[in-house]
């Protein structure tokens, strides 16, 4: 009979038309400076993008203003890279005419300021500032005596706490057009009696 040869089959590889690489990034890693190189160009890139208002009004690069409705604080901070990179609080004439409050702050949005944009969302206590700055300047036009001070302080804080924002506005516009007329009769200050009823 013939004695058959066992038949040896060679090892070869399963997809033998694939070529198997590495990448050049495994084979030759980045350095430090290369990763810094790299970070850098990211970095200036969001600026860039962020001046250029692909972002508008978000913590990336932005400026907020804030009221404390309890006090008549206002706070500045500013924000690069959603990280609050200064924050700056300061007394306002309300502030003043209150004496001081033990009130929990109640800080709300006031204004968003970004780069490329020269205008603020409208958030509820949009007019609040603009508000203090109004009075401040009537007071500066007519002198406010220290009881219709502390009158208009306690009547504005209350309109905003309890949200009546556009009742907020018309008592101050009632405030300056009575100081007004105060004024062109003769009148030296701005008595408690003369503040309109809220």
């Amino acid at each position: 009979y013939i004695r058959l040869q066992p038949r040896t089959i060679e090892s070869r590889p399963r997809y033998p038309d694939v070529i198997r690489t590495r990448h050049p990034c495994l084979v030759y890693p980045m350095n430090r400076r290369q990763h810094l190189t790299i970070c850098a160009i990211l970095i200036a890139g969001l600026l860039v993008l962020s001046a250029s208002g692909a972002f508008p009004w978000s913590k990336l690069n932005c400026r907020n203003q804030e009221i404390d409705i309890s006090s008549g604080r206002i706070r500045n901070t500013r924000h690069l890279f959603f990280c609050q990179i200064a924050a700056t609080t300061e007394d306002s004439w309300l502030t003043r005419a209150m004496g001081g409050t033990n009130d929990t702050p109640d800080w709300r949005t006031v204004n968003t300021f970004s780069p490329g944009f020269t205008h603020s969302p409208h958030y509820q206590f949009h007019s609040a500032i603009h508000s203090i700055r109004v009075l401040e300047g009537t007071h500066d036009f007519i002198p406010i005596e220290a009881d219709a001070q502390s009158l208009i302080a306690a009547s504005l804080v209350h309109f905003w706490k309890t949200e009546k924002v556009h009742d907020a506005e018309s008592f101050v516009d009632s405030i300056a057009r009575t100081a007004l007329t105060l004024h062109d009769k003769g009148s030296k200050t701005v008595a408690a009696s003369d503040i309109p009823s809220s």
